[in-house]
């Protein structure tokens, strides 16, 4: 009997999968902190704006010269929230969280508000006009004067230590500001709101800048100053931390060098974000893949890449650590875990099956690493979703990156890897023809059950014929209150019964505690 190359791949991932060759561990790099101390960033800490390579709101040629398409969809895009009735985040919306464990209520909105500033600050940078500026204006006074603006599921920052299964009820309280991922997106946008915009503000009034600096004092910057509780900061367990540390501190770090004028404050936060980070960077095993899984990618490590993209321009390049091997494999990890049609990658973890990542970042982290083959696959993704025609929408700084500061491939290409083997997350794929997607695409996966966002599925696989699902992994649900306590591995899309996994006398994995 002949055994196809695709069979022989699919029996060396088993054997891997049983030998057990994870090393296993992550090692204490500090490729930040140990190689640029204070002294050398004290130089950069002049207040300064310089190292913006965006285009001002009055260089309207620059404007002008995004893709027309793109553009118009942009304005088009603004013009729905023209009179936009700013709502209240309510009181009740955040208790629904503790009363029921339904997130949604206060999530949906708040991230329907968010949407709403972005689309009509991006529009007006499009097209210049001043006719979104009133709309904006009042976006602005509504973040203003909302307590909180941030999610409900984590309020158990203001307890100081780590999620509980049954929060306390409470609401946002104005005396203890607490920073979460969400009041950093909102940070980070108004950071450069004001920055492209405080000149138009002052013409109908000095008071709207003003009062955007002291509020943005009082929720974001002075508790990032003086508090260290946040695991995200400092970590837990010894020092472990995951997305929201890249996350975060890319959304503090921004909203610092916008707006932060004291130096001492500005060296002092920016080396705080270095040592969080380089906990984040120490928590990668060796073969940089993401327990967290490829839906969570674009969370960490591609969150991660805007951090590092941001420190390197506001330090003309000097802080650049993108020639690292662990920052290259960590980027790579994504094309490894590809599987066809755009959007198809194993979806261990809390992942779902169809994933859209910013192909156009993708792209710029290939070429930051030297990676033209990564960059491909990017251009390729970016190409395929028809990104250059969408409207400009999301984070600020990676749109506004994506747009002005990248010029696209030389060689947009789909990674179809023949095979991949990550020794220490223990994920291995084959499949039977490379840069095709006919035959068999084999994946499988060893760990344990004590990994972030883990699901109880070790052993798991899945498998494609001619690029169709034929035994595939059930993904995760929508969060809710029970998903990150102890209820978790209730909850079926986490037990090992609803994975590719044997129930043994009628027993299913269990989590590791």
């Amino acid at each position: 009997m002949t055994i196809s190359n695709g069979m022989k791949r699919i029996l060396f991932i088993c054997i891997l999968l049983l030998a057990g060759l994870s090393s296993g561990a992550s090692s204490k790099r500090n490729l930040l902190t140990d190689n640029y101390n204070r002294a050398r960033i004290a130089r950069f800490c002049t207040y300064s704006t310089d190292w913006v390579r965006f285009p001002a709101y009055s260089d309207r040629q620059a404007w002008s010269s995004i893709p027309e398409e793109q553009r118009r969809s942009t304005i088009a895009a603004g013009k729905k929230y023209l009179g936009y009735g700013w709502p209240a985040v309510l009181p009740s919306m955040y208790l629904e969280f503790t009363r029921s464990g339904n997130r949604k209520v206060v999530d949906s909105a708040i991230a329907e508000k968010l949407h709403a500033l972005r689309s009509l600050f991006l529009a007006e940078l499009a097209e210049g006009e001043g006719r979104f500026l009133d709309d904006i204006i009042n976006g602005v006074f509504s973040y203003c004067e909302q307590t909180y603006w941030g999610s409900s599921a984590h309020f158990y920052l203001y307890e100081y230590g780590s999620p509980v299964s049954d929060p306390t009820t409470i609401l946002p309280d104005a005396s203890n500001p607490i920073i979460d991922l969400t009041v950093g997106d909102v940070a980070s946008t108004l950071s450069w709101v004001w920055y492209f915009l405080h000149d138009e503000f002052d013409k109908v009034s000095p008071v709207i800048s003003g009062r955007l600096l002291s509020e943005m004092n009082a929720k974001v910057l002075e508790p990032y100053y003086t508090r260290n509780d946040f695991w995200w900061i400092t970590g837990w367990n010894s020092g472990n931390v995951n997305n929201w540390t890249p996350w975060c501190s890319y959304n503090v770090l921004t909203s610092v060098l916008l707006l932060e004028k004291d130096p001492a404050k500005r060296l002092d936060a920016v080396m705080k974000t270095m040592q969080s980070v380089d906990l984040f960077i120490n928590s990668y095993p060796e073969d940089g893949g993401c327990n967290e899984g490829p839906s969570y990618w674009g969370a960490a490590v591609g969150q991660l890449y805007n951090y590092l993209s941001l420190l390197r321009d506001w330090s003309g390049g000097d802080i650049d650590i993108f020639d690292k091997d662990i920052i290259r494999r960590m980027g790579r990890y994504i094309c490894m875990l590809y599987i066809g049609d755009g959007v198809n990658y194993v979806n261990f973890a809390d992942a779902p099956a169809r994933i859209s990542h910013d192909g156009i970042k993708i792209a710029r982290y290939g070429h930051d690493i030297g990676d033209g083959r990564m960059e491909g696959f990017g251009a390729f993704l970016a190409k395929r979703s028809g990104a250059s025609s969408k409207a400009l929408s999301g984070d600020i700084g990676t749109t506004l990156s994506n747009t002005f500061l990248y010029h696209g491939a030389p060689d947009p290409k789909e990674i179809l890897l023949g095979e991949a083997w990550l020794p220490d997350l223990e994920v291995a794929v084959g499949r039977d023809r490379e840069d095709s997607r006919e035959g068999f695409y084999f994946a499988a996966k060893g760990g344990n059950n004590g990994e972030q966002h883990n699901h109880n599925d070790v052993g798991s696989f899945i498998l494609y014929y001619n690029g169709c699902p034929v035994f595939i992994d059930p993904g995760v649900g929508t969060y809710t209150r029970q998903t990150f306590s102890g209820e978790r591995y209730r909850i079926w899309t986490m037990q090992s019964g609803y994975h590719n996994l044997p129930v043994i006398n009628g027993v299913m994995q269990h989590d590791s505690v």
